[in-house]
């Protein structure tokens, strides 16, 4: 196997995954500890806070999910898989 540099990367560069950064229609202002504080309310057993948590957090995977299927067959379970 050849060696991994610089000049010769594991991957090619249109291959390489990049960051999603998150719209502010999408997030709102705050929502990131907002979602934490429903996460540690939800791993206590809140089952109200785990939904709200579902219901806030799926339209942001959903978006990151859009970016990289498109509108293929497999968006809607890729959304499932992440949020199960």
């Amino acid at each position: 196997m050849p060696g991994c540099s610089k000049e010769n990367p594991p991957y090619s560069e249109t291959s390489r995954p990049t960051l999603v950064r998150t719209p502010a229609s999408i997030t709102g202002q705050g929502s990131r500890g907002q979602w934490s504080a429903l996460m540690a309310r939800a791993q206590d057993g809140d089952r109200e806070a785990y939904c709200t948590l579902l219901t806030e957090v799926e339209p942001y995977v959903r978006s990151i999910a859009i970016k990289y299927l498109g509108s293929s067959s497999d968006l809607e379970d890729a959304v499932q898989d992440v949020l199960t």
